[in-house]
């Protein structure tokens, strides 16, 4: 990292996604450490508006997600079914992405920033906006690329990634919800390397059944806790949340390639804005006639899934509840909490 030149108003950030690499990196190891990341989280509660994209919002997912791994077993075996499950079901995680990385494996590779000239490492994804973006620099609007190599970003998105597998391998409930129109774009940019929408869906399923679950998706009783479901287009913004944290997301994949938009940071939200973002989240669930085909987990009807999706086959398909634009309403109302 010596000699990459930084701004002094880059310093700052510069200096955190580097304390979350360290971070990390120690994880990896085998030697976790959490004071290179409390630093990271003092430093955004206090003076950062919120975490940076990149490094910085995949650990503080991943956080999320292993704290809703360990938390699971806690639950009060002495409290009566009803009970179990009225608790289960207001602590199940919740994830709205628009970066769903456990569908696609280019998604943990690719970053959002151009590779070093000297660097042999990790291409720009074509179609991402940039997920390292620090802001405009000093006369000029255009969007900025994190100072930091795109390996260094990739090593928070396998974290990320990582503490999904366990937490989906240990069968514990998940709502994961994935827009049509993000799943379509990263299968069709798929496609650009020559191979077929067919082939792209079925390498994505198999990403999903063998690197995700290690070939092994739910049950037929499962598939109600465990949901990874292609919804319709909604209007809040990507979002983690587990029983006693939530986190607002702007990365995702550019729907428009030739967009500069410059993603937001993460924020944590209030205890209040989190239930209702999680009422918001789930609202968005298919009805229960279209629940099983829009579910990627239910095997047996990925292929007719898939011909729903690309063939426009619609008809009688519900219209989604969209409700209000939340989108700005989660802007002014998220803050960043220990």
């Amino acid at each position: 990292m010596r000699g990459i030149p930084a701004a002094p108003y880059q310093a700052n950030q510069f200096y955190v996604e580097l304390l979350t690499a360290v971070s990390l990196g120690l994880y990896f190891l085998g030697v976790p450490i959490g004071e290179p990341w409390d630093l990271v989280q003092t430093w955004a509660d206090e003076e950062g508006g919120g975490l940076p994209n990149g490094i910085c919002v995949a650990k503080a997912i991943g956080d999320i997600v292993r704290s809703s791994r360990k938390w699971q077993p806690t639950l009060p075996v002495e409290a009566d079914a009803n009970e179990r499950a009225k608790r289960r079901a207001s602590t199940d995680l919740i994830v709205h992405s628009f970066l769903p990385m456990i569908l696609f494996r280019d998604l943990i590779l690719w970053g959002g920033g151009q590779p070093e000239p000297e660097n042999a490492g990790l291409p720009e994804h074509p179609s991402i906006r940039s997920q390292t973006a620090t802001g405009p620099s000093e006369g000029d609007e255009s969007d900025e690329r994190s100072l930091l190599v795109p390996s260094i970003h990739a090593l928070g998105r396998c974290y990320e990634v990582l503490q999904l597998q366990l937490y989906l391998r240990a069968g514990y409930p998940i709502y994961y919800a994935v827009p049509e129109d993000i799943l379509k774009a990263e299968i069709l940019r798929s496609c650009a390397a020559g191979k077929s929408t067919e082939v792209c869906w079925e390498e994505m399923c198999a990403f999903l059944r063998d690197k995700i679950f290690r070939g092994k998706l739910p049950d037929a009783g499962n598939l109600q806790r465990q949901c990874v479901y292609v919804i319709d287009r909604t209007k809040p913004p990507a979002c983690f949340i587990n029983h006693d944290a939530g986190l607002l997301t702007f990365e995702g994949i550019g729907l428009d390639v030739g967009s500069r938009e410059l993603p937001l940071p993460a924020n944590y939200m209030l205890d209040e804005r989190r239930e209702r973002y999680r009422k918001r989240v789930l609202s968005f669930k298919p009805a229960d006639d279209d629940a099983a085909l829009r579910n990627l987990l239910n095997g047996a009807k990925n292929k007719e899934l898939f011909k729903h999706i690309f063939h426009g086959s619609k008809d009688g398909h519900p219209d989604p509840a969209h409700g209000n634009d939340a989108a700005n309403d989660a802007a002014k109302g998220a803050v960043t909490v220990r």
